[in-house]
């Protein structure tokens, strides 16, 4: 778990973990002291990453969010 950051080869990562389409993650939308963890998964739209809840919202991903792993 952490903030994710983009690397040279275009692929959101954090702590050595590297998120692509498909992954199953969670999404911090809270703050750092009031997490509000989301589940979901990571897709790819052509031109970049977003986040996809279970209930079908697109959260285009930046560097700082914080994503972990599920």
């Amino acid at each position: 778990m952490g903030k994710i950051f983009k690397n040279d080869f275009g692929r959101y990562e954090s702590e050595g973990t590297v998120f692509t389409s498909g992954d199953k993650v969670s999404i911090n939308l809270g703050t750092e002291e009031v997490a509000q963890w989301v589940d979901g998964w990571i897709e790819h739209d052509g031109e970049d990453y977003y986040f996809l809840s279970l209930s079908d919202k697109h959260i285009h991903l930046k560097d700082g969010d914080i994503l972990k792993e599920r």
